[in-house]
């Protein structure tokens, strides 16, 4: 007889060669806890100890017939388990884990995130950012929009592994090239200026007459900054 759900014979009652029986159970066990698959391939290679692989179709040589199965390469040999509803390894071929639905193998990107806080369009803090037991920051939903918060007179920055990036503080400044980063304006020539669609915008033109100068929006027009004139 064997396990329900693993497959694993059990030992009789006065069986001859009891470790026979035992060992090939700690061979499946071997292949199936903690299980890690190379990758999904048809075509088996030249087998390694301990390697392990979805076959997929149309599966040729030792893995003919063996389509959705998961082949390990023990003691020199290829041996296969079925997967069942729910059955789920790791994919180091693309470092996820992909699990069986009982007709396909499936790798859900969509656990890689979650859900987090209340589902509704009112305000809610859904992560507490802390430090020493107190917090100092949030990540929160207001309305459809998403905010990374500073609490209790902290400052909110954006920055990358080198901390350099854009702070915005208690008194409402937003510090651009926090930690010596240079900010930059986004560039553009004279012939691919954007449409001017409200009030305010900063702009680089490289090719305006007589040199490269900032620009801003009126609603209308681009305008240099140093003159006011229309950027033509």
């Amino acid at each position: 007889m064997t396990t329900t759900v693993l497959g694993l014979v059990e030992i009789s009652v006065s069986q001859s060669q009891k470790e026979v029986t035992h060992n090939e159970a700690l061979q499946r066990l071997e292949g199936l806890v903690q299980v890690a698959v190379i990758s999904p391939l048809a075509v088996p290679p030249v087998g390694v100890e301990g390697a392990a692989y979805i076959v997929i179709a149309t599966a040729t040589l030792d893995w003919l017939g063996h389509e959705d199965d998961v082949a390990f390469f023990q003691n020199g040999a290829w041996s296969f388990v079925t997967p069942w509803d729910g059955f789920e390894v790791f994919d180091k071929s693309n470092s996820w884990f992909t699990s069986y639905n009982g007709a396909n193998w499936t790798t859900d990107y969509r656990a890689r995130t979650a859900t987090i806080g209340t589902e509704t369009d009112t305000f809610s803090s859904c992560v507490l950012i802390q430090r020493n037991a107190i917090s100092i920051g949030a990540l929160d939903n207001s309305g459809s929009n998403v905010r990374l918060k500073a609490l209790t007179n902290n400052s909110a920055m954006l920055v990358n592994d080198s901390n350099l990036g854009v702070e915005v503080n208690e008194a409402s400044e937003i510090i651009l090239g926090t930690g010596a980063a240079v900010p930059y304006m986004p560039s553009f020539t004279v012939a691919t200026l954007p449409s001017v669609t409200k009030v305010g915008g900063f702009i680089y033109v490289s090719d305006e007459v007589g040199g490269a100068t900032m620009a801003f929006s009126n609603g209308t027009n681009w305008l240099r900054v140093q003159d006011r004139a229309i950027v033509a």
